[in-house]
């Protein structure tokens, strides 16, 4: 059975870590998460960890992480909430068995509704990341009176908002 840490990042170059997690980083030896993510905790990563590249295909890291079964823990670095259209619900459709252990931070939309400081229990969350239009389509519909977009590289907002435009 898999075991997983799964660390959630905000884009800060400086992260605060808790202790309890500082010491999972420093008594480990496998890692994974996004290029960005590496570039973020790497200084604070072992002398001889090992980084798994979270990249698509994604079967090519999933079979990765299966080669380390049983024999250690991974630790996975992720943005914002892992659960919230995050890397460990990923792990747990892909792994039902893993076991995992979570630390979270607040996701992009959290951030922004707390700088604006506007109540956000009543955003329709639509995520783009790797999808296609349709939640994104019946949320407008719907006239959904705050609707919070996580974005891609192919869904930006330029492309959103030409979409909208277009359909009116």
């Amino acid at each position: 059975m898999n075991r997983f840490y799964v660390i959630g990042l905000d884009d800060n170059m400086r992260q605060y870590f808790p202790p309890e997690v500082l010491e999972i980083i420093s008594s480990h030896r496998v890692f994974s998460g996004g290029v960005r993510h590496h570039e973020i905790v790497r200084s604070l990563l072992p002398e001889k960890a090992e980084w798994i590249d979270i990249k698509v295909p994604l079967d090519e890291v999933f079979d990765r992480y299966r080669s380390y079964e049983s024999r250690e823990s991974i630790v996975v670095f992720a943005s914002g909430d892992p659960l919230f259209f995050g890397f460990a619900v990923t792990i747990q459709n892909r792994l039902p068995d893993a076991q995992i252990r979570l630390y979270p931070s607040f996701n992009s939309l959290q951030l922004l509704a707390q700088n604006l400081l506007m109540p956000y229990h009543d955003i329709r969350i639509v995520s783009l990341t790797g999808r296609p239009w349709h939640e994104f389509d019946r949320a407008l519909i719907e006239s959904a009176s705050k609707i919070g977009v996580l974005t891609d590289r192919e869904h930006t907002p330029t492309t959103i908002a030409r979409r909208m435009l277009e359909y009116g």
